[in-house]
């Protein structure tokens, strides 16, 4: 009897570590995905809030026709999730006006200002950033091997979901939006998403009418752009071609929005640049 049993753990034991991420990877995706996708919905049904879906959204059902197929495919071929967003989430999702946050190189300063301020949005805060944010896309493609992984990390590490949702973000922002940027290297980078995918939405969002930038910097070393030089420049420049209204503030031109990200800054991290504590 102890034989049978020892022969039937070996052989589950070793189903288990042949298959890593179809067992335990793929599972916690899918089933962190449909958790998200209905916790959103519940969290947002007030009528008010300006992040409640049109109509109510079939977890299950989108994770089937638009997801679970996906993972099917070779991890390095190139993934489309047009059909998600055309036919799903973009006819559901609500116009952000005048709280609407776009960020680069400032990923943990930005998403704790939004959590401070009630009036600011960023990209994970919306029903398509929201369900996505954190997740280990490798798992999703049954990727166990670093090798596999940087060799088509384009579509591994989901940017092609998140390229999609960043467009969306920016064309239903209107009114007012806010940008903070990282001036310790080029501001604008055209290969990160926001260079590459949201300012070309945002030049042609005709809802868009004020974009205020605010450069920061969290290290010790002195910021390289500022708001009259280097690639923010160039885009502010851009944008009031496009008949928009810009404001940009950093250490030198401060207002008080400035100083109270400068205040988080300096809480987070006292030895940053412009802080009373030098490093």
């Amino acid at each position: 009897m102890k034989v049978f049993v020892l022969i039937g753990f070996l052989t589950t034991f070793s189903f288990i570590c042949a298959n890593p991420t179809r067992k335990l990877g793929y599972k916690t995706f899918q089933d962190k995905f449909i958790e998200r996708c209905n916790y959103f919905q519940k969290k947002h049904k007030v009528k008010s809030d300006e992040l409640k879906l049109k109509e109510k959204i079939d977890c299950d059902g989108m994770w089937k026709q638009h997801i679970g197929h996906i993972a099917e495919k070779n991890a390095c071929e190139t993934k489309s999730y047009n059909n998600l967003f055309n036919h799903v989430i973009e006819k559901n999702v609500q116009v952000i006006k005048d709280k609407a946050l776009f960020w680069s190189g400032t990923n943990v300063i930005a998403h704790q200002f939004a959590v401070n301020k009630n009036n600011i949005l960023t990209l994970e805060d919306t029903f398509s950033g929201y369900i996505a944010d954190g997740l280990v896309w490798a798992d999703l493609f049954e990727i166990d091997k670093q090798s596999d992984l940087n060799s088509c990390v384009f579509t591994a590490n989901g940017l092609p979901y998140w390229k999609k949702a960043s467009e969306l973000f920016a064309n239903k922002a209107a009114g007012t939006v806010h940008v903070m940027l990282n001036a310790t290297s080029q501001a604008v980078n055209p290969h990160s998403i926001f260079g590459s995918t949201e300012v070309p939405v945002i030049k042609k969002n005709k809802s868009i009418t004020k974009v205020v930038f605010i450069l920061i910097n969290e290290e010790k070393v002195e910021q390289k752009e500022s708001c009259s030089k280097g690639s923010v420049k160039q885009l502010i420049d851009d944008l009031k071609k496009s008949q928009k209204s810009v404001d940009c503030y950093d250490y030198k031109e401060r207002n008080k929005l400035f100083n109270e990200v400068m205040t988080l800054i300096c809480k987070l991290t006292p030895t940053a640049y412009g802080c009373s504590i030098k490093g």
